[in-house]
């Protein structure tokens, strides 16, 4: 909610009327609640996407190999309850 109150990255209004807005979370502390709550997830279900999702992990891995870690380490995803 904290990167929320902050102006977004990008935001839009798509033809069907839905606004769309996209935050950077860049607060360490933020970043970390994140990834407690996503730890306390037992699965994550990937209906749409999955074949993108598993590619980007092996272009991640592999660049890891070759010695790069930038933003081939993360790719864009959206989770819904």
């Amino acid at each position: 909610a904290e990167e929320q109150e902050k102006e977004p990255l990008y935001c839009f209004t798509a033809e069907d009327g839905v606004e769309h807005c996209v935050w950077k979370i860049s607060e360490a502390e933020n970043n970390k609640k994140l990834q407690t709550a996503f730890g306390l997830m037992d699965k994550i279900y990937i209906a749409d996407g999955h074949h993108r999702a598993a590619s980007a992990v092996k272009v991640g891995l592999q660049r890891r190999k070759e010695g790069v870690t930038q933003e081939s380490d993360y790719f864009l995803s959206v989770l819904f309850p």
